[in-house]
């Protein structure tokens, strides 16, 4: 595994070179964007009005992709990066809505904080609103509560993980699930409590996808991916060469 990452690495700094050298245009960007601004709610118990400022990236080859809209850290829906509010249209009750905005950016696929506000309507017969003003919107950092690990069975455990502060997104989320073995009633973790390696090759996976995105349609990022899954096949057929001579070796 350690030395398919390093090929390919390897693919990427020789895009990255040509690039350099003014033979191609790539962008890729591992960095999450910042919350949006001044998140505001206004209107009545059935049309309320979510405005905000537009929330920055780097590098400026990405920008941002869209805004994602939550409700009590539910997705009420998605808009466009040139789309600056959003009208929540169910009817709502007495009580305390919190509402969050995050943006997601083109290229890394990266997921920045939420910015979040809240309003209060109250329990008249006309549900009046309340609160909800821009200077009252605040960064949403999400704060994780997660249940016992349940007992080691077919070499797994799991939990449940719940975020306290309804922020929407998921970039500090614990894992859920870990495997273990059960040895003499002594349960042995066979994956840390954070992270497994799997989750870390997936996130790897994942930045080199998003990093891939910018090159695509251009000359250098045609023959940097050529480049690059050339020597992912070539690793593959190896390993399978390698297989094949054991089995071989076992049948004699």
């Amino acid at each position: 595994m350690k030395r398919t990452i390093l090929f390919l690495l390897m693919g990427l700094f020789f895009i990255g070179f040509a690039n350099a050298e003014g033979i191609g245009k790539i962008c890729i960007d591992f960095d999450s964007p910042s919350p949006p601004y001044n998140l505001s709610l206004s209107g009545n118990v059935k049309e309320i009005l979510l405005e905000w400022e537009p929330a920055t990236d780097e590098p400026e080859c990405s920008g941002i992709a869209k805004y994602v809209i939550n409700r009590d850290g539910k997705k009420l829906g998605e808009v466009p990066s040139d789309v600056l509010n959003f009208t929540d249209s169910e009817e709502l009750y007495a009580g305390v809505y919190s509402y969050t905005v995050y943006a997601i950016d083109r290229v890394g696929h990266n997921t920045g904080n939420a910015i979040k506000n809240t309003i209060t309507i109250d329990g008249e017969a006309k549900r009046r609103v309340s609160g909800g003003g821009s200077s009252s919107s605040f960064v949403c950092y999400e704060k994780w509560n997660c249940t016992e690990w349940s007992e080691c069975i077919s070499n797994e455990q799991r939990r449940i993980c719940e975020e306290l502060n309804n922020c929407g997104t998921e970039n500090e989320k614990p894992i859920e699930f870990r495997e273990c073995e059960l040895i003499e009633n002594e349960t042995i973790f066979l994956e840390p409590s954070t992270k497994t390696e799997t989750q870390d090759d997936q996130n790897f996976f994942s930045l080199v996808t998003g990093a891939v995105i910018g090159v695509l349609g251009t000359p250098t990022g045609i023959i940097g991916i050529i480049f690059i899954l050339g020597i992912v096949g070539g690793l593959v057929f190896v390993k399978f060469q390698k297989a094949r001579g054991m089995r071989r070796k076992k049948g004699k």
